[in-house]
């Protein structure tokens, strides 16, 4: 049974959203639609990577992997327990990743596709005047944030963050990312932590946001777009 926390209301969004959105395209409506049920597809995908993380990486496996790390025909323990920790990883910012989109839809800011949506200052800023801004700008400073946005670029563009195994736990061997203009770098991060608490973190303060947003949308009258 999903908690408060981690699910969207998808029946009420689009319940509430059919209404206020009633004078964009059916194209774009469908649009929104498929946008808030990947949101929800991708809070359960993450909480599949991370339960198979942990089964992977029991006392038991983590001794097996160092002692015997090779097998013949089925995928060795690292390739298990490496594979579900990057999916985890990999879905959650895709899922975060994807709230300035749906933001556009709501506010028809800019074409659907325009390579400008994202989490960048001259997006953001564009809904200053907004109730919700203020937390657009402390998601985008969350600590767990950045560092899960900089693990995932180093991840995706650059090579795949070494994993280590110390008997006992899974460790990302560093976190490489940007605060305040400024690269910092961070070892030995408990690799189940860290996920646990991202999924704890983001994922309600993301349901929120988008909360904040529909409710900001509902009383867009007496707001304006800068």
């Amino acid at each position: 049974m999903r908690s408060k926390k981690d699910s969207l209301d998808i029946e009420h969004i689009s319940s509430v959203m059919g209404k206020e959105l009633k004078d964009t395209s059916p194209e774009t409506l469908k649009l929104f639609d498929f946008a808030i049920q990947s949101i929800q597809k991708r809070i359960s995908y993450c909480k599949y990577h991370l339960s198979e993380f942990n089964t992977h990486s029991t006392p038991v496996a983590l001794l097996k992997d160092r002692l015997d790390p090779q097998t013949d025909d089925e995928l060795s323990i690292r390739i298990l327990y490496e594979a579900n920790a990057f999916g985890f990883i990999s879905n959650l910012h895709a899922l975060v990743d994807s709230l300035p989109f749906i933001l556009n839809i709501i506010f028809n800011t800019r074409e659907i596709d325009n390579t400008g949506i994202g989490w960048n200052p001259r997006f953001i800023n564009g809904y200053r005047d907004f109730t919700f801004f203020s937390q657009l700008e402390n998601f985008q400073k969350n600590n767990l944030f950045v560092k899960l946005k900089g693990l995932t670029n180093t991840s995706k563009h650059k090579y795949l963050t070494r994993l280590k195994n110390d008997f006992k736990k899974i460790s990302f061997e560093s976190i490489s990312y940007r605060e305040k203009k400024e690269e910092k770098l961070i070892a030995d991060v408990d690799a189940e932590q860290f996920m646990i608490d991202s999924y704890n973190t983001l994922i309600p303060e993301l349901i929120w946001t988008i909360n904040l947003i529909i409710e900001a949308k509902k009383n867009s009258r007496t707001e304006t777009l800068r």
